[in-house]
């Protein structure tokens, strides 16, 4: 009985074995196949031929399909689909396909040039700008790299983003913003400029309390969840968390958080900064990567505009430096 019970495993592994060997080698005949007629043309002529496109496509998806480790044992195909996508201007398509590409093959320089120009035609310069900077550390001699990363350096800048309510910034758009001068100042060191780098912080009006509160409203909620993931993924970055208030004066005890009372702004805005810290601790945010303060009403936004005025401001704590 043991025995035929052991056939019986012997007789399924095998089958098991032929059938996996089979997908994989139908994976690469669609891989091989995408790839000859992605081959057959340039770029510029694929462009123009749209029934092309989409047959490359269907044979790379394919492939994907039947074997979703292909990124990993063959990443050049698919940053041959992200070419592809590309040139459909399927952008985000061809985000995703080279960022894997990158994932399996960190040393794929082409793979950190296409990436850093789809963000910088999104205007998203600092991270095109680590991109462009990535694909030269990779490869020294790519000089389309070297000419996009200095025209970025010597002409843009950080800028300042103001939230405004019912907009949430995505991860990419958070990072960009609050590593936009590390990465800059690593390009400035790389070309020997020097031009000065200059930042603003994120003014969030997307992150509610209630008025006299420190209480999170739950509108803030997908804002605070995305700076978490951002957080997550870039475990180097550090932020610093400031508090505002408008210039009403407090004139009664305030309880802002359960057992927790304020007399004034200052108080006010400082429970305000920290009830985000805590927000972002409690969901597995290191302690030493947030610092908070609290400014009340001595750095309005803009004069006299009260609903501006009341905010959370965000920045990395290197622009404190």
């Amino acid at each position: 009985m043991k025995k035929q019970t052991l056939s019986f495993m012997i007789i399924i592994l095998m089958c098991y074995t032929s059938l996996n060997a089979k997908e994989t080698l139908t994976c690469i005949n669609h891989m091989k196949a995408g790839l000859t007629l992605q081959t057959q043309k340039s770029p510029q002529e694929l462009a123009k031929d749209r029934h092309l496109l989409r047959n490359i496509e269907t044979h790379y998806n394919n492939a994907l399909l039947t074997c979703p480790e292909m990124c990993e044992s063959h990443p050049h195909m698919c940053y041959n689909l992200g070419l592809v996508y590309q040139i459909q201007d399927k952008t985000d398509l061809a985000e995703t396909m080279f960022q894997k590409a990158l994932i399996h093959n960190p040393k794929m320089d082409e793979a950190s040039f296409q990436l850093a120009s789809i963000y910088e035609k999104k205007q998203l310069y600092a991270i095109a700008m680590k991109h462009y900077l990535n694909a030269m550390d990779i490869n020294p001699k790519n000089e389309n790299a070297i000419q996009h990363a200095k025209s970025i350096a010597m002409n843009h800048q950080c800028e300042g983003i103001g939230v405004k309510n019912n907009t949430t910034l995505s991860e990419v758009q958070l990072y960009n913003a609050f590593a936009c001068k590390q990465i800059f100042s690593r390009a400035q060191k790389r070309f020997g400029l020097t031009r000065a780098v200059y930042v603003s912080p994120v003014d969030f009006w997307n992150i509610h309390f209630d008025i006299g509160s420190a209480r999170i409203k739950q509108s803030a909620y997908p804002q605070l969840d995305k700076i978490h993931q951002m957080m997550g993924n870039h475990t180097d970055l550090k932020l610093m968390i400031n508090g505002h208030t408008d210039d009403l004066p407090v004139n009664r005890r305030l309880e802002v958080l359960p057992n927790q009372f304020c007399w004034d702004n200052q108080c006010l805005s400082e429970y305000r900064a920290l009830s985000v810290k805590n927000y972002l601790m409690k969901n597995g945010i290191e302690a030493e990567r947030i610092q908070t303060r609290g400014f009340a009403a001595k750095r309005p936004y803009r004069p006299g505009e009260r609903a501006l005025n009341r905010r959370v401001e965000m920045l990395d704590l290197d622009y404190e430096k």
